[in-house]
Parts: C-alpha cells; structure tokens; sequence
C-alpha cells in the first residue's frame, strides 16, 4: 500500500515497548495498492490499521485493510446493526458534518 498520511489513533495507543499503531491511508496506484489489491485487483484509495512491532516492522498479518467501498460498507452494515452507541453515532454524525463542510469550500 503506499501511503498518503498517517494519523495515531485516538482510543487506543500501544506501550511504546511493543510498538505502535497508526491508521494509514493509502492512494490508488496501478495495479493494486496494496497485495490484497493485487490478489483482487483494485486500485481505489484504502486504509488500515497499521501495526508496527518494537522494532518498527510492519505486521501485515495484524494491518487489515480495507478499500474506501469496504469501509462504507462496515460503516452502513454497523449502523443498520446499531453496532454504535447513541452517544457514539453522534459523534460521527459530527464528523462527517464537519467533513461535507470541508469539501464545499
């Protein structure tokens, strides 16, 4: 996957001894952005959670990724399962606000 920007997550961090994880965000790039995108041959945008032992290698095995099509449809599949709380909800509901907003300018 080549990467566009990383960002730390915010409800979870790593002992700095074990490592830590990021969320990355990948760019579409001919021929799969990533060895899924290979294997099924997509090329859209993706992110993953990026796990990365003490040693600073990456942990494919623990960095799932997910295609920008597959995140709306765990997204939309966890709503329609009231997957989030209320409280929770809202706080997307903010966020995504906040983003249509950003993309008017």
């Amino acid at each position: 996957m080549k990467i566009s920007s990383t960002v730390p997550t915010t409800r979870y961090q790593r002992p700095p001894a074990e490592g830590e994880v990021k969320i990355e965000f990948g760019i579409p790039s001919e021929g799969g952005n990533s060895s899924a995108g290979e294997k099924y041959n997509f090329t859209q945008k993706a992110v993953r959670l990026a796990w990365r032992g003490s040693d600073k290698g990456f942990d494919p095995i623990s960095s799932g990724e997910l295609p920008d099509w597959a995140v709306m449809d765990v997204i939309e599949a966890c709503a329609t399962k009231d997957f989030f709380s209320a409280k929770e909800a809202a706080q997307l509901i903010n966020i995504l606000s906040q983003s249509i907003v950003r993309q008017q300018d």
